[in-house]
């Protein structure tokens, strides 16, 4: 289903400067009433007014064996064409988690399909033939094996498909190798396996891949070299009758965890690796790096880096090239919220790659992972969350944009693909989250009234020059008045700590009650001026505290209360470190503790609390019927 057209897509400029651009967006989210799990957005490929989503967690055809949905631009809209499935589906096989499509063809992996063994993999290609979509051919490797992952990365271009094997033991343990086939104009027929020249046990060759013309690149994110899991690129080159690896792609200031090659993407002489870089390690954002080649040497031409980037935004998890635009994800960028996500477009101006705008999904929340999958042909940028939960939990979606401003001069034009100029939406890029009821601010490049009527066509509130969608009394000032959220920085101006933006704020340290606190896996939840925070202490008269509940007064944080119960069951952990989940919903709370011992040691339960006159007191304790041993019940809520 799609979601309309909206000119609600929270977008900002490089610099911050106020460029009015056009923007057509749509949501994209499973359809069907039970997609809990389905991972929609997982992988995305746009090429020829078509759009590919695969949802390896889709369960229509057995839990998690996967589909893929293929969307047609009609106009300004795109409609669902068909959904995708393995002629021979099976439970798990992941089918959908890497899809490509040239336009008239359709690629897409299963990896945990197990047409040669467990795990070993399998790849589905479907062809267009007028009137809808027919399974043409199911790829495997001839010496397929368990567990190598054939189809975790596919890629295509022409009459060549490019399949990744990460888990391919031929060099080593998880050294990974590349399978690439040909078509015949009768079949594909395997044309050569790809092997790293210097392959090691680790190096997951084939984690992603990416093929243009008579080159292909294929990724090793964790080749260690000089650093532990640094990563490399190798590049190889169709020369009279064999594809000969010409070049190995590194960071010659490699640092531990780059994952250097996590993605790659080729559009002619243009190579894009994506170096996200492990979150756990990270003290830097990430990065993309931009190469030319000519056939056999491929030297970088720029490292881009988002403007307003912070170490473990994992930038450069995927990436996406179209002519003189490039398209990066930032799938754990702190949008508002922890792991909201974010993708960032680029743009060559004929010297160089510019960042023309941030792209987040205007109806944004924490873990949705937006930026997860990117693709992006004719100025059509899809981006996707697989962990996206409107529908269902991790359901996922896909969002899509149209830049309508496709010579990015600031105006919508004749030389551009406005669909009807004098109808369009002109909205100011403001920087700021539009809210529910949005507002869209007056720019002097247009005429007040014409950009009013747009503005509350939207049903959005219009503002005139110089006022931040953020001051919703226009006061000049974005303060408590307004309604604006608490803030996590002392320097956010939006801080609701009553007073105007040069408020300085001082941090607020929490100590646990006891050394098992800093054992926990522990969650924090936000919601309106109360918070909690996870804690695991045993008091002297028996009860067991599992959370604490902090509250706003007006100045500080302050002990609301614990959350204590007398229905936990102690148990010695049996495996992993105790979790801590919660959720807070006005006055009602959940808790997950999974070292709760009822059911056998880490079986897990739910403790459910009510916020009363005496505080939080508990209401019910929840466990799996058949709740066993280890089973960590309560590790999400």
């Amino acid at each position: 289903m799609w979601a309309g057209c909206w000119g609600a897509w929270l977008v900002s400029s490089a610099l911050g400067q106020s460029v009015p651009i056009r923007h057509d967006s749509i949501k994209l989210t499973p359809p069907g009433t039970d997609q809990t799990g389905a991972r929609f957005g997982k992988s995305v490929s746009v090429s020829g007014g078509i759009a590919v989503v695969g949802a390896p967690g889709d369960d229509e055809r057995g839990f998690a064996a996967g589909a893929a949905y293929i969307y047609r631009q009609m106009g300004t809209d795109w409609e669902l064409e068909q959904k995708l499935t393995a002629s021979d589906a099976m439970e798990e096989t992941a089918f959908g988690t890497a899809v490509a499509t040239t336009g008239e063809l359709v690629v897409v992996g299963a990896p945990r399909d197990g047409a040669n063994g467990f795990a070993s993999g399998s790849v589905y290609v479907f062809r267009w033939d007028g009137s809808s979509w027919l399974e043409e051919q199911k790829l495997v490797p001839a010496d397929g094996a368990p567990n190598e992952q054939f189809g975790r990365s596919v890629a295509a271009s022409g009459d060549v498909i490019v399949v990744g094997a990460f888990a391919d033991d031929d060099n080593g343990v998880f050294a990974g190798s590349a399978y690439v086939f040909r078509w015949n104009g009768t079949s594909w027929r395997q044309e050569q396996k790809l092997l790293a020249s210097d392959g090691d046990n680790g190096d997951w060759f084939g984690w992603s891949v990416a093929v243009s013309g008579d080159a292909l690149a294929v990724g090793a994110a964790f080749k260690s070299d000089e650093s532990l899991n640094a990563g490399a690129v190798y590049v190889f080159q169709w020369k009279v009758a064999a594809w000969v690896q010409v070049q190995k792609l590194f960071l010659l200031d490699a640092q531990d965890n780059d994952r250097f090659g996590w993605s790659v993407a080729m559009m002619g002489d243009v190579l894009l690796v994506g170096r996200p870089t492990d979150p756990a390690f990270s003290t830097v954002p990430g990065a993309v790096h931009v190469l030319l080649g000519n056939g056999s040497l491929w030297m970088e031409e720029q490292m881009l880096v988002p403007s307003d980037g912070e170490p473990g935004d994992t930038f450069g998890w995927s990436v996406a090239i179209d002519t003189n635009v490039v398209v990066a994800g930032s799938p754990r960028h702190r949008a508002d919220d922890l792991d909201s996500g974010a993708a960032y477009a680029f743009h060559w101006d004929g010297s160089s790659w510019t960042q023309e705008e941030k792209l987040l999904a205007w109806d944004r929340n924490a873990s949705d992972f937006f930026g997860e999958s990117v693709g992006i042909a004719d100025e059509v940028a899809f981006i996707g969350g697989s962990q996206i939960d409107d529908v269902a939990p991790d359901a996922g979606a896909v969002y899509g944009m149209m830049f309508c401003d496709s010579d990015f001069d600031g105006v919508c034009d004749e030389d551009d693909r406005c669909p009807d100029t004098q109808d369009s939406v002109i909205v100011t890029p403001s920087g700021c989250p539009v809210p529910e009821g949005g507002c869209c601010r007056g720019d002097a490049t247009c005429a007040d009234g014409f950009l009013r009527k747009d503005c509350e066509a939207l049903g959005f509130r219009f503002l005139g020059e110089g006022i931040s969608c953020g001051d919703q009394d226009e006061d000049g000032h974005i303060d408590c008045a307004d309604g604006c959220p608490l803030d996590r920085a002392k320097t956010d101006p939006g801080r609701c700590g009553c007073g105007h933006a040069d408020q300085s704020f001082d941090p607020m340290v929490l100590q646990p009650l006891n050394a098992i606190f800093g054992k926990v896996h522990n969650d924090l939840f936000l919601s309106g001026d109360t918070f909690w925070v996870g804690e695991g202490a045993e008091t002297e008269d028996g009860t067991y505290i599992t959370a604490r509940a902090y509250r706003w007064n007006g100045s500080t944080w302050s002990l609301e209360g614990n959350l204590e119960t007398q229905d936990f069951v102690m148990s010695v952990p049996s495996g992993p470190p105790p979790r801590r989940a919660l959720f807070l919903d006005g006055d009602t709370a959940l808790v997950g503790v999974t070292e709760d011992g009822a059911n056998g040691p880490d079986a897990g339960a739910v403790f459910f609390f009510r916020r009363g006159p005496n505080g939080w007191e508990e209401v019910q304790k929840l466990m799996a019927s058949d709740g066993r041993e280890g089973d960590q019940f309560g590790a999400a809520v």
